[in-house]
């Protein structure tokens, strides 16, 4: 995927790096009480730690995948500002890249709460006020072949595609030249 990444916005992380772009399986034993392990495997795709990312998520069940958007405030973190000074502009986005309906919404804490599935930004917009630390994402259980398929690059791409004209609202604090110049040099027709 990283030439994929590395065309669509240079400064994303994407050599295969513990702690980077990989999370490590084994757990920091001094911080954490329990299993040595986790039982999920994650590969993120950021400019730095806890920044909004691309992401995808392995665990028993199957696998997720989506954006991750930090909605804190602090250095290089734009969507809380964004949100509310591009409130339309994003609602917008919502409905010419058919994101509405086509991605749950979830508020991370310690784990995902799924706060509505099919989320459609003129109707749910309201729930995106207080989170924040937000996951749009899309689930593919185990038990469905594409989850271990080959295919399921063409999938994350795709909707990282999709997905990222919404990114460029975190990641800048003049979103809109970086839409015009993502939409300059892709076209998703």
């Amino acid at each position: 995927m990283a030439p994929f990444f590395n065309q669509l916005h240079p400064e994303i992380r994407t050599e295969p790096k513990f702690n980077q772009t990989l999370m490590r399986i084994s757990k920091d034993m001094r911080f954490t009480k329990g299993e040595p392990y986790r039982n999920y495997f994650l590969i993120h795709f950021g400019r730095f730690k806890l920044d909004s990312e691309f992401y995808v998520y392995f665990n028993k069940t199957g696998l997720s995948y989506g954006l991750f958007l930090n909605k804190s405030g602090g250095d290089d973190l734009y969507f809380k500002e964004n949100f509310n000074k591009y409130k339309e502009e994003i609602g917008e986005i919502f409905l010419r890249y058919k994101i509405n309906g086509n991605y749950s919404f979830s508020e991370l804490k310690m784990n995902p709460i799924i706060v509505k599935e099919g989320f459609n930004f003129s109707e749910d917009a309201h729930l995106l006020e207080k989170p924040k630390l937000i996951l749009f994402e899309k689930n593919i259980e185990k038990e469905n072949n594409l989850s271990h398929s080959p295919e399921i690059l063409n999938f994350t791409t795709s909707s990282f595609l999709q997905l990222y004209p919404l990114y460029c609202f975190a990641v800048s604090p003049n979103p809109i030249n970086l839409l015009e110049k993502f939409e300059e040099n892709f076209s998703l027709d």
